[in-house]
């Protein structure tokens, strides 16, 4: 007989994947490493990377010291949990995707964290522009564009 893994009250779950892909997303965007985040907070690189997978729980305490660092709201890492309570501000509550969701949402991967920030170092707004103009019509050219 298999025994499914045991999930104590201390198990790190979906929240804390949803927390980790954020983590990770924001890290990357300003193209900081594990070592550098985690040495910018106290903590090893292993430890960024086990928050980062979801492996491990995140505290209130150190998602303040995250936020700081990557110079976000708190509430930037709630984007995607909707089950953090019924009294949590709206705007907390920044979508009801669920986590499967998630997994597969081009905004978590890592072309577009990088294609996002290559795009914000374009200072000239025109550039950035015309940009985006030529990215949308190889999408309409590609058929998976909105015309």
């Amino acid at each position: 007989m298999i025994k499914a893994a045991r999930k104590t009250k201390d198990s790190a779950g979906n929240r804390d994947k949803v927390f980790g892909s954020r983590l990770r997303q924001r890290r990357m965007f300003l193209g900081l490493s594990q070592q550098q985040l985690g040495d910018s907070v106290g903590m090893t690189f292993q430890q960024i990377q086990k928050y980062e997978h979801g492996t491990n729980k995140m505290s209130a305490a150190r998602l303040v010291d995250f936020s700081r660092v990557l110079g976000v709201p708190v509430s930037y890492f709630y984007a995607g949990v909707s089950d953090i309570g019924e009294k949590t501000p709206k705007a907390l509550m920044v979508s009801d995707v669920s986590q499967a969701s998630l997994d597969e949402d081009p905004m978590l991967k890592k072309e577009s964290t990088q294609l996002l920030k290559y795009y914000y170092e374009i200072d000239d707004e025109e550039l950035r522009k015309s940009v985006q103009k030529l990215v949308r019509q190889m999408a309409e050219q590609s058929g998976k564009g909105k015309k």
